[in-house]
């Protein structure tokens, strides 16, 4: 071989490991960006799911007012998936036991499961206030404390 044409192998050749070093440390870069990508999905699909099984535990009560004149009940509804369990219900400020206007409250109203529904009956005599104001708070399998709110008219 002539030496102008082992030279120009020999720069081809340096090229071409060049070339070689630049393609392995972009293919490199590209696959720590693509394992990032993928911790980060991961992490995502993780709270996602952690989200939905919360989401599956969590109870969520709302109260309402039901009935005619003479039949007025104070009513409360699991709307969420989970179990709630140690019901407080305050009216007023006071214990369902205690509101003067709450008749024969009965047993206390402590664990709602799914889509379960419970109630009082609300006295309507004279001097009954026109509207109440209720806090329901509870527990449920999502260890997050749950409290719903709001003031109701009959």
């Amino acid at each position: 071989m002539s030496e102008p044409s082992a030279w120009t192998a020999v720069g081809i050749s340096i090229v071409a490991v060049v070339a070689s070093v630049f393609a392995i440390i972009a293919s490199s870069r590209a696959s720590a960006r693509g394992n990032d990508l993928q911790e980060r999905l991961l992490r995502l699909e993780n709270t996602r799911e952690r989200d939905r099984l919360t989401a599956v535990k969590r109870a969520n009560l709302v109260a309402f007012m039901t009935g005619s004149v003479h039949n007025r009940r104070l009513c409360f509804r699991n709307e969420g998936e989970g179990t709630a369990r140690g019901i407080e219900v305050r009216v007023d400020g006071q214990t369902l036991e205690d509101y003067a206007y709450i008749i024969a409250p009965g047993r206390p109203i402590t664990t709602l499961g799914p889509k379960a529904e419970a109630s009082v009956i609300v006295a309507n005599d004279l001097g009954a206030p026109d509207g109440i104001h209720v806090t329901v708070t509870w527990q449920d399998a999502s260890e997050l404390a749950g409290r719903w709110e709001s003031d109701l008219s009959f």
